[in-house]
């Protein structure tokens, strides 16, 4: 080998060398840059690390303070508790029944036995007209809770049934009780000339009624339905609401009742003593 040629391979070796150590001073930057990265990263973790700490710590304070929060009220409640239950008397056992709450269930008892109820459908009044034809009926259309009592005071009511050229007159009475249901209630006309007609109309056009005043009503049938109104009304005289109202009221006997307040060939139905006289006569017992 010539001296050329060793001086060219040294160069070429040297060259490589030179190539080599640059490319080992990049990797050893990157290097170096990478643990800077890494070390500003251990040091954010370190600086979290300490939050959480002084968060547990925070955390761990205040549920202290809680619980003894907890534990102060826990031992007021509980000395109220036993002052309440030193001052209540002691029961000795819960089947003793005191006389005073004997006495209580006892009213209860008797309030119960106080009332009835009217069931739905019911004919509460019945009445025949004039002719003999028609029946008149009063029925409710939902259950009623009445009061028993000694006395029952009515709201009598002269009526005209007429249908076509046929006019009859007949009577009914509506007790008090079921004043506050005649929006529930309907008048059922009957026909013994056609036992399967059956006509009926709300109560309702009655209105609010006065137990003070007689009634003067009329119902008008026209083929299988039936219109009613009120053609007048009239305050009876102080003597009957006085007889009536007093410590032995007017009681009625529902079915004799039904039989004598029809109005009879030549009695007006503006006659007064016809009407005291249908309400005094009779008792009604529920």
């Amino acid at each position: 080998m010539t001296n050329a040629e060793t001086i060219l391979k040294l160069n070429e070796a040297l060259s490589t060398l030179i190539k080599a150590y640059e490319e080992l001073q990049g990797d050893n930057t990157s290097l170096k840059n990478r643990i800077n990265e890494l070390e500003d990263e251990v040091l954010e973790l370190e600086s979290t690390k300490e939050d959480l700490e002084k968060n547990v710590d925070e955390l761990k304070d205040h549920t202290q303070k809680d619980k003894s929060n907890i534990s102060t009220m826990l031992g007021k409640i509980e000395s109220i508790l036993n002052k309440k239950s030193a001052s209540t008397p002691s029961v000795t056992s819960s089947n003793t029944v005191t006389p005073e709450a004997s006495k209580v269930e006892e009213k209860k008892e008797n309030i119960v036995e106080e009332k009835q109820v009217e069931e739905k459908g019911k004919v509460l009044f019945s009445s025949t007209d004039s002719s003999g034809r028609y029946t008149i009926q009063l029925v409710n259309s939902v259950d009623i809770e009445i009061r028993s009592k000694d006395s029952t005071r009515y709201v009598p009511m002269i009526g005209e049934i007429e249908e076509g050229s046929d006019l009859n007159t007949f009577t009914i009475s509506i007790s008090e009780d079921y004043l506050d249901y005649l929006s529930s209630m309907t008048i059922r006309i009957l026909d013994v000339t056609n036992k399967e007609r059956k006509i009926e109309t709300a109560a309702y056009f009655l209105g609010t009624l006065d137990v003070n005043n007689t009634y003067n009503i009329k119902l008008t049938v026209l083929g299988d339905t039936v219109n009613g109104h009120i053609k007048s009304s009239e305050r009876m005289p102080d003597f009957m609401i006085n007889a009536m109202s007093n410590n032995g009221p007017v009681i009625i006997n529902q079915e004799e009742h039904n039989k004598s307040v029809l109005i009879n060939e030549g009695k007006s139905p503006s006659n007064w003593l016809w009407v005291y006289n249908s309400l005094v006569h009779f008792k009604y017992n529920r």
